[in-house]
């Protein structure tokens, strides 16, 4: 399983936003991912942004999933 943050039409590449994570092999319950905001990031909630994961079995992606993040960039 792999994940990345996602928004409309854009995958890995958001602005002002950077994940870093993990990828998984094998069979796991929990991870985790930490995103970075740099300081050009916008402020403001940052619509539509999400978790997508694609789990891949021998190079070949067999599922892909997202579930949406509220983010709120203050200060």
């Amino acid at each position: 399983m792999h994940t990345e943050l996602a928004t409309p039409g854009r995958i890995t590449d958001i602005a002002g936003l950077r994940g870093r994570g993990e990828t998984f092999t094998g069979q796991t319950d929990k991870g985790t991912l930490q995103i970075v905001i740099n300081d050009d990031a916008p402020l403001g909630r940052q619509p539509f942004l999400r978790l997508f994961t694609v789990g891949v079995v021998e190079d070949e992606p067999t599922y892909f999933g997202s579930s949406f993040f509220p983010l709120e960039i203050v200060e």
